[in-house]
């Protein structure tokens, strides 16, 4: 097998102080009546987010106005998904949550309108990206290289987005090793490119 390295972990010291208070207060009756809730067998697709903080592709709360990817949070979480899982997850309710993250509507393709970087095509661009995101991911997780990005997001769990949260629920008994020992498991926080808090739960 292949030995894990040192656990990845986006940059800056994350704590609930430095999330904005506007994120700390329980949620009111307006938010819980527009929650969109959904069980996915995807839901683990949501721990790319933690890497690609880590990457520095996303700025992180400590970093709010540092230009990062020009391509929204949950249309990046969607071609990525759907380049380490296959295209079974458009069918997959996780869909529906990633597109009302991109401001999207759930039957428009990810990404419309978004010019990779160096003028490259959007597919190269993407394999390109996956094959960098498979690279720092697979020792980390300690599992062979071309299946840690499947690894992760191949994790059932229920996944609620709400106007200032985004949270994923996953059965603790269920919880691989690897994903803790990474330290991609680890509460986002706030997320600029998001606009929300995320975080996981595990019960």
């Amino acid at each position: 097998g292949v030995e894990t390295t040192t656990p990845l972990a986006a940059p800056g010291a994350r704590s609930a102080s430095a999330v904005p208070a506007a994120v700390h207060r329980d949620a009111g009756p307006a938010e819980q009546e527009e929650a969109t809730s959904v069980h996915s067998e995807f839901a683990g697709v949501l721990y790319l987010v933690n890497l690609a903080l880590y990457l520095e592709l996303y700025a992180d709360f400590t970093r709010p106005l540092r230009p990062g990817l020009a391509i929204p949070l949950g249309d990046f979480l969607a071609l990525v998904g759907e380049r380490a899982v296959g295209a079974g997850i458009r069918d997959d309710p996780i869909e529906r949550v990633l597109a009302e993250l991109a401001g999207r509507r759930a039957n428009d393709p990810p990404a419309r309108g978004f010019v990779p970087p160096g003028g490259a095509g959007l597919r190269s661009w993407l394999d390109e990206l996956a094959a960098t995101l498979e690279s720092r991911a697979a020792p980390a997780l300690g599992v062979p290289a071309g299946g840690a990005l499947a690894f992760l997001c191949a994790r059932p769990g229920e996944v609620t987005l709400t106007a200032l949260r985004l949270r994923a629920h996953f059965a603790l008994a269920e919880h691989p090793i690897e994903i803790r020992a990474a330290g991609l498991d680890r509460d986002p926080g706030w997320v600029p490119a998001a606009g929300r808090a995320i975080s996981f739960h595990y019960e």
